[in-house]
């Protein structure tokens, strides 16, 4: 039960700085209120005569003239809406990026992307006046889901809805969807399966086909071409919708240089081609992206790659509206498109839009001159009027959102705008009213975009209160007390009050969270239950606290200084965005330090540089390893930025291994190769050192699995990964065949867990002899029983002692076998492109455990020096799953999200479910951070496991070994029975006799043991809170930045995220600890009792 104790106390710190996170996030990262008004209108029809009708009652026409409605048309225009102007078929191509739709007669040799789409060029040279090809400038996050909220409601997006890709809520705003079936018009829908989700039962008919399957070119495509001419053939519809991915997942799985991108574009300008002639004379086309897409396919940022898409419009019977009425510009915002088909459509805009009209999108359908500016001008003000009002509304209930001034500015430009808009008299006047409107409404949204987004500092304060306290009174109770003391003072009493207090107080935060001024009961408890663990600390510290001024004053002022300003300087690059930029070669340059600090410490702290003039035997001296081991480091680390992921402001970057402008070219065969080979010399590797520790000794259901299960699992990845790869070029095997590899790895990694949950250890105990004395012949019978009685004398001694094969690393071996298994699994994950980054870094962690080992064991005196790492060593590993996350090839943007760990092992029967592939992709990404953290009490018990491989890396093993060999008699030293000790004996007495016996010792040693793998949790906690916390205060100052969307809240949210998973991982690597820790308590108990 008291072990169970350290597990509460570390939810307790986890829960705060999560708490923390979280609250701050929600005051940060705040999205837009949405409103949920919708707008109506009056219908007015136009007929050939000049007669008016409203409300589309015939009865009710009466012969209005021109002159006098336009008298009066600032008091009409917002009330009424014209007829529909034409039909509208939407062919949305996922990522069609403005390049794409681009024709270059003059272009010999065009890459994959180039002059695919020639009809749009041919019509624009045909049919100009029926034709219009603009740029279609999308606002970031430049992902589908935002992209279509944009483009349906004319509303800006916001940043913190790009996680909502993985779950897309309905929407509840007013749209152009809503107001097509409110105003008794229907719309048909075909495609990406987002819109039935945002919009539930609005369609007529509707065709909806998963989206997320990025390896899948064909299939919606496909479906929706099967279905459409159908579709077209009927009558009863206003609206279709087309939505097309080919382009969108060729992008994401290929790139744009692939020879796929030319075949689904070519596709595409066939189905241009076939449906410009087929639509009737009442119908116009729209061909237009929702995005664009960078040099590598992604797309979610935003640079001009991403944002700029592409928009066609062809009208077959009706010219349309001429480009001098909107100053001959040649792009458009995305959001523009909701009111101008609101316009077309004869639909009110929809209440939310901040978008103008584009005149030269919309079929002329007058007759005239005066008719056509007439109702252009309608148009012009029903649109500024919409506007208008959703700003009055919006900033009626959200105080102080916008300034006074520039309230009262708008309120003055629309009385002279009323003024104007009745004394328009010919195209030259419309022209420059209608220009002045226009940068009226643009200026407005700009000042929508410049602070739309209204910091809560309330809630961002006490985010970032709670995160910096709960830091540091757990930084004060784990570096001033004790570690063995631990158990004593986190006591189970105490936690039970703990965790009563802590209900209630979410209780109190609960229904009472209006009154504490919050809108969201989630906040309220979350603070409140925040609020009751600190001061449950704060107790803590104060019962403890003559300890800790003891500690705090016998420790030294100047301690630590290289990794406390390595850690420092980590920390502070999340206040430049050039240094979040460049902050994997910052990482990658620390860790050098690190390494090369800690050879410095061994040799300044240490006698084992000492050569004492030995010149040959150098190269056997255990420095020379060290210095070896560390030069591999470093390399290995310098080789890893290999695999470093260009972001868009990296001009002198390349994506040297993962580059896929090259995939169009045939992949290197050597290259897709050394994964493989990795990989297999890993499983080899850690199968000859369980095997040599006798780990691989016995039957036992996990030792099976260790022997058989890394091997089977290496097997499968690496067919997988080969395979994969192959399969870009030409399919050259079934998916269900590649799938089942994929599969093959996952259900080992699931029974690993099952089988350590259940017997974790890799034991095996030698039977004891049975003492049966043979007697198949009488003859023989007083020789065998003398000889038996013989053997039990001069034996006796020896077969008392238990053979446990395995003991000397019964901790190590599991966590290993754990971590080697999550590592294929990961490896898996990662791609044959990635992987090898991540098999960089589990080698340098290997590595920097090899010489902190050293380190700690030859400058240790006390037992307790003995089982607690440096704080070097913590800082260097904290740095280490850090840059882990680099090395794999990612990168903090929303672009450089790579998707394509959600279909491993699902492409062939893809189950759609948007939890399952969050999960690989949050596993994928983070993956680093996870196995490092799940192995950190390797970090504890190292020097024991290593000194088990190699026992004489150390003079004082050495000594020892000697000194047994001068006494082969003695066997009472060596094989004792097991007790506990937590008297901290001194090294001389008991350090070395417990590195000669291995991690035995670690659970004699079971306080101080546990409790410093509790404490070096606890560090690795604060390193990653206090880093978060950095994120959180520089998002905090720099709110404002002109980058603060673009570098600084990615690298929050990524970082919030990390420090999510890395809580979770420290806890799991703690719990298979105490898990393992049971099952050898109740071996020991077992040998003694027998013995």
């Amino acid at each position: 039960m008291a072990n169970l104790n350290y597990i509460f106390v570390l939810i307790i710190f986890v829960s705060i700085i999560s708490s923390g996170i979280h609250i701050f996030s929600r005051g940060f990262l705040l999205t837009r209120s949405s409103r949920t008004e919708k707008r109506n209108c009056d219908k007015i029809n136009i007929n050939l005569t000049g007669e008016r009708c409203l409300n589309d009652d015939k009865k009710s026409c009466s012969n209005l003239d021109f002159l006098d409605v336009s008298k009066n048309i600032s008091f009409y225009a917002d009330k009424i809406c014209l007829e529909r102007k034409s039909k509208v078929v939407i062919f949305l191509i996922d990522a069609l990026k403005y390049e794409f739709g681009v024709y270059d007669e003059n272009l010999k040799n065009p890459l994959s992307y180039q002059n695919k789409l020639p009809i749009i060029h041919q019509l624009l040279k045909q049919e100009p006046e029926h034709t219009r090809l603009l740029k279609f400038v999308a606002d970031p996050p430049t992902t589908t889901l935002q992209r279509l909220k944009g483009i349906t409601t004319g509303s800006l997006p916001t940043f913190i809805d790009m996680g909502s890709n993985f779950a897309t809520p309905e929407i509840n705003e007013d749209n152009i969807i809503d107001q097509i079936i409110s105003n008794n018009k229907t719309a048909v829908f075909l495609g990406d399966q987002t819109w039935i989700e945002l919009f539930p039962k609005r369609f007529k008919r509707a065709y909806p086909h998963p989206s997320f399957n990025i390896h899948d070119l064909d299939t919606v495509d496909n479906a929706i071409l099967k279905n459409l001419p159908q579709e077209l053939a009927k009558n009863d519809w206003d609206l279709i919708i087309a939505h097309f991915l080919g382009v969108d997942h060729c992008g994401h799985k290929f790139g744009p240089y692939h020879r796929e991108m030319s075949r689904k574009l070519t596709e595409m300008n066939d189905v241009i081609k076939k449906y410009v002639e087929t639509i009737d004379n009442d119908t116009m086309l729209i061909v237009m992206g929702d995005h664009g897409m960078t040099d590598s396919g992604d797309h979610g940022g935003s640079s001009d790659d991403e944002t700029e898409a592409l928009l066609f419009a062809y009208s077959k019977h009706k010219p349309f509206i001429s480009k001098s009425f909107d100053n001959y510009v040649d792009n458009i915002q995305q959001i523009d498109l909701t009111s101008t088909l609101s316009t077309i459509l004869g639909v009110p805009i929809p209440f939310s839009n901040l978008g103008s009209i584009s005149f030269q999108l919309l079929p002329d359908i007058s007759n005239n001159e005066v008719q056509r500016r007439e109702s252009l001008l309608m148009h012009l003000w029903h649109n500024a009027k919409q506007i208008k009002n959703y700003l009055d509304v919006y900033s009626n209930e959200h105080d102080k959102v916008f300034s006074y001034d520039d309230l009262d500015n708008i309120d003055l430009k629309y009385e002279m705008f009323e003024f104007r808009v009745n004394t328009i008299f010919s195209d030259e006047g419309f022209k420059s009213v209608a220009t002045d409107i226009k940068n009226n409404m643009n200026n407005m949204l700009e000042m929508c975009r410049n602070i739309w987004i209204k910091f809560n500092p309330k809630l961002m304060t006490q985010g970032m209160l709670i995160t910096f306290v709960g830091i540091f009174t757990a930084f004060i109770i784990v570096n001033n007390i004790p570690p063995q003391d631990f158990h004593q003072i986190l006591n189970s009493k105490l936690l039970i009050t703990q965790a009563c207090s802590c209900v209630i107080a979410s209780i109190i935060g609960y229904f009472l969270s209006f009154e504490l001024g919050y809108d969201d009961e989630i906040i309220a408890i979350l603070f409140m239950s925040s609020l009751c663990n600190i001061l449950f600390f704060g107790f803590v510290i104060i019962q403890n606290w003559t300890t800790i001024v003891d500690m705090m004053s016998a420790t030294k002022k100047i301690i630590n200084l290289v990794p406390r300003l390595t850690f420092a300087f980590s920390i502070v690059v999340f206040f430049s965005n050039s240094f979040i930029i460049q902050e994997q070669r910052i990482l990658c340059f620390l860790l050098s330090v690190q390494i090369i600090y800690a050879v410095y410490e061994i040799r300044r702290s240490t006698t084992l540089a000492e050569f004492k003039g030995l010149k040959f035997k150098f190269l056997r001296l255990t420095f020379f390893k060290i210095i070896t081991v560390a030069l591999i480091c470093i390399t290995l680390l310098r080789l890893s930025s290999n695999y470093f992921k260009c972001r868009e402001e990296q001009g002198d970057c390349w994506d040297y291994l993962t580059n896929s402008e090259n995939v169009s070219n045939e992949p290197d065969k050597k290259l897709n190769f050394i994964p493989v080979i990795t990989l297999a010399l890993l499983v080899a590797l850690v199968r000859g050192f369980l095997k040599a520790n006798g780990n691989l000794t016995g039957f036992s259901p996990h030792v099976l699995l260790i022997r058989f299960g890394p091997t089977i699992s290496v097997i499968a990845a690496c067919g997988y990964l080969v395979l994969s790869q192959k399969q870009l070029k030409r399919p050259i095997v079934s998916y269900v065949h590649l799938d089942t590899l994929a599969l093959i790895v996952y259900g080992i990694f699931l029974l690993e867990i099952l089988i350590v949950s259940i017997s974790p250890l890799l034991i095996y105990t030698l039977p004891r002899n049975t003492d049966k004395v043979n007697l198949t012949s009488y003859n023989n019978i007083i020789p065998e029983l003398y000889r038996h009685i013989k053997n039990v004398f001069n034996e006796q001694n020896k077969t008392q002692i238990p053979i446990v094969y395995g003991l000397a690393t019964v901790y190590s071996s599991i966590f290993i076998a754990f971590g080697t298994i999550l590592s294929i699994m990961l490896a898996l994950l990662l791609g044959v492109n990635v992987c090898n980054g991540f098999l960089i870094v589990l080698t340098v962690g290997f590595g920097v455990l090899f010489i902190y080992s050293i380190l700690r064991y030859e400058s240790a005196t006390t037992i307790k020096d003995c089982l607690q790492p440096s704080f070097s060593l913590i800082v260097t590993w904290y740095l280490l799953y850090s840059y882990g996350f680099y090395s794999t090839s990612h990168q903090p943007t929303i672009s450089r999200i790579d998707w394509n760990a959600a279909f491993v092992g699902r492409t062939a029967n893809f189950d759609h479910s948007n939890i399952i592939s969050a999960i690989l992709v949050l596993l994928s990404t983070f993956n680093s951070n996870l196995v490092l953290l799940i192995l950190y009490p390797l970090l504890v018990f190292a020097p024991f496991m290593i000194y088990s491989i190699w026992p004489n890396l150390s003079l004082k093993t050495s000594f020892v070994q000697d000194k047994k060999g001068n006494n082969k008699d003695d066997m009472t030293s060596e094989y004792r029975k097991i007790t506990l000790n937590d008297d901290g004996d001194s090294i001389e007495s008991t350090s070395v006799k417990s590195i000669t016996r291995g991690e035995i010792s670690l659970y004699e040693n079971e306080n101080l043991f546990l409790g410093s793998t509790f404490k070096v949790g606890c560090q690795l906690i604060v390193l990653q809170g206090t880093k978060t916390l950095a994120s959180m205060i520089a998002c905090t100052i720099l709110c404002r930045h002109l980058m603060v969307w673009k570098i600084f809240a990615p690298r929050f949210i990524y970082e919030g995220i990390a420090s999510y998973i890395s809580f979770i991982a420290i806890l799991i690597g703690f719990m298979l600890l105490i898990r393992v820790h049971k099952s050898v308590k109740s071996l020991v108990n077992k040998i003694n009792k027998n013995c």
